[in-house]
């Protein structure tokens, strides 16, 4: 049992909520944090317990289903347990508590694990009907969600169903789909007609609910409530490495926190790390130097929490520094918080329920505390994929790790890094090849030679024209969707149909280095200066398309015969429809299937296709 520090994530569960939907994340990501946070409307409901001062609350999503209560369970860990059980039923719930602590949380909620339990002797009073009902205690209710306590309706759950079937236990049929009974056989948990539960029968239970809630409020013993799974963050850590709590204990003053004057707390340096392992207390407590302080606030000897922070604590605030990394008079530079929020986060999606939860957790804090102006860290999240060899992810003790030094060496830091981007999309990642890397080398080489062509007196054709801005405006868009891989593909089209040109004018050169800039830097850089760019590649615009030039002059036409395609055709976007059927009915294949054929009627789907119907 250890007393630790918590940050009070929970008065901002709502609001971490509601702002999801604003967040340009992945919804998958968005998902699991709504998942993380829990968030259940429902309500408590207070069972006094016969011949005990002691009263169990229980938290539901269905209190209009009260009346088939029949037992309340309670965890192995409720605080309660002890106090309530029978001292005949001591020694049998005592070994039983014992054997759910050996048992993880996820075994003990599977709905497939047969259920346990045992009876605690002791029996609760329903608030509504009077009912006495026995308490049980089984490990498939847990301390962490809830009130670690539960009103069991086997009509209703299936886990509770089980459990009644298992033991023995009543089970009150009070929700049907038309109002009429229909057994116990199975449990029905959805919504309906309230069925055996006195006055509330023949009302829908959405109405129920809200009766119910009414009346446990106007009781004194429960009413309507909201419950999130989200837990308060415990960040006392018994380690050296983590930032230091800024608390001294004393004992004539009690807990006393560090002045923003005597923050940071340095960690010291005549620790010995090892020399707690395998205990519960931090290296820092055998510090005599830094354990050992006076009391900021009586001057008496006092001790410093020997405690450090979660780390989760430091990389949810960190990105603050970012914009003036060198300030030293404190924790960011409050006259440069006007680059941020982040535009774009690029980080791994294993961070979902975590970092990023605490990230923006602490901005929220940090804002209501009147240092930052705005809600959320990062407006934009994008999960990056994983690069694995040989089909499974690098490790060591697979053997099956790549070192990047050894290819820089050989071909370039920039032909490793377009390697990366080109292997596969950026958010899946891709299977690592060692022959694949020369496809980008020589893909690299040719962009060195385009770059390297007698500039071009005369005008560009226009196909030439076509080509440059089609890439333009399919490298911008491949670029700011991260597809990396498709912008190097259309690049390599680009430098592929200038292979065969002797010359080419120096502005198609200065484009393609622009484009080419983000993903190959340091080739870039050098092509800007070798061909007269002025300062920086990265102080330039990136390049502009215009619209008109990228729109191809012609397009394809199916020709179909009876709805069946029998060729395709190349004509003018301005074709007039009389052409086209003259062009259409020359096409060789076409010809073919009309000869001897009667031409019933001639359909004609702009820019799309032409159908002949015949006999």
């Amino acid at each position: 049992e250890l007393t630790q520090w918590f940050f009070k994530i929970t008065e901002y569960a709502e609001e971490l909520l509601e702002k999801l939907d604003s967040l340009d994340w992945p919804e998958k990501t968005k998902h699991m944090q709504k998942n993380w946070i829990g968030k259940s409307v429902g309500a408590n409901i207070i069972f006094n317990i016969k011949g005990f001062e002691d009263k169990i609350e229980v938290f539901t999503t269905r209190s209009d289903t009260i009346y088939g209560a029949t037992y309340l369970v309670l965890a192995p860990e409720h605080p309660l347990l002890n106090s309530i059980v029978l001292p005949e039923n001591i020694d049998t719930v005592k070994s039983y508590v014992e054997s759910a602590k050996v048992k993880t949380e996820i075994e003990r909620m599977s709905v497939d694990r047969t259920k346990t339990g045992v009876f605690t002797g002791a029996y609760a009073v329903n608030p509504i009907n009077k009912a006495e009902i026995p308490i049980w205690v089984a490990d498939y209710v847990v301390s962490s969600y809830g009130t670690g306590a539960i009103m069991a309706v086997p009509s209703g759950d299936e886990r509770d169903f089980e459990f009644a079937k298992a033991f023995n236990l009543p089970i009150i049929e009070v929700v049907s789909i038309d109002g009429k009974l229909h057994g116990n056989d199975e449990c029905f948990s959805n919504y309906g007609i309230s069925v055996n539960s006195g006055e509330y029968s023949g009302k829908s239970t959405e109405n129920v609910q809200q009766l119910i809630n009414a009346k446990l409020d106007e009781m004194g013993c429960g009413g309507a409530k909201i419950q999130y799974k989200l837990h308060d963050w415990l960040i006392s850590r018994q380690r050296y490495w983590g930032t230091p709590i800024p608390i001294i204990h004393c004992s004539v003053c009690g807990i006393v926190p560090l002045s923003i004057d005597e923050l940071p707390v340095l960690l010291p340096q005549d620790i010995k790390l090892s020399s707690t392992y395998g205990d519960e207390l931090s290296p820092l407590a055998t510090s005599d130097s830094y354990i050992n302080v006076k009391c900021p606030k009586c001057g008496e000897d006092a001790k410093r929490d020997a405690d450090t922070m979660d780390t989760f604590v430091c990389s949810s605030w960190y990105y603050l520094r970012y914009p003036n990394a060198h300030y030293d008079k404190g924790p960011f530079d409050p006259d440069r918080l006007n680059w941020l929020p982040v535009d774009c986060y690029i980080g791994g999606a294993e961070h979902a329920t975590m970092h990023l939860l605490y990230a923006r957790f602490i901005t929220k804090a940090l804002r209501d505390g009147g240092h930052l102006d705005f809600d959320e860290p990062f407006t934009k999240l994008y999960h990056q994929g994983t690069i694995t060899k040989d089909g499974a992810k690098m490790s060591k003790s697979r053997g099956n790790t790549v070192s990047p030094d050894e290819f820089i060496e050989k071909y370039g830091s920039d032909t490793f890094r377009a390697y990366l981007m080109f292997m596969g999309p950026f958010d899946e990642g891709g299977d690592w090849n060692d022959q694949g890397i020369t496809g980008i080398d020589r893909f690299l080489k040719k962009v060195w030679r385009f770059c390297q062509l007698p500039n071009s007196e005369e005008n560009p054709s226009k196909k030439d024209l076509q080509l440059l801005h089609q890439t333009i405006q399919s490298v911008s868009h491949d670029l700011e969707q991260m597809k990396f891989n498709t912008a190097i593909s259309r690049l390599m089209e680009f430098i592929n149909y200038f292979s065969t040109h002797e010359s080419v004018g120096r502005d198609f050169k200065l484009n393609m280095i622009k484009m080419i800039a983000p993903l190959t830097p340091h080739i870039a850089e050098e092509l800007w200066e070798n061909n007269g760019g002025e300062a920086s590649v990265f102080l330039e615009s990136f390049p502009e398309y215009e619209k008109s030039l990228t729109e191809e002059d012609t397009m394809t036409i199916a020709v179909q015969i009876n709805g069946k395609l029998r060729g395709s055709v190349e004509v003018s976007k301005q074709i007039e429809k009389d052409a086209l059927l003259a062009i259409v009915k020359k096409n060789e294949n076409v010809e073919v299937h009309l000869n001897g054929k009667d031409i019933i009627k001639e359909i004609v789907v702009p820019q799309r296709l032409v159908n002949f119907v015949v006999k």
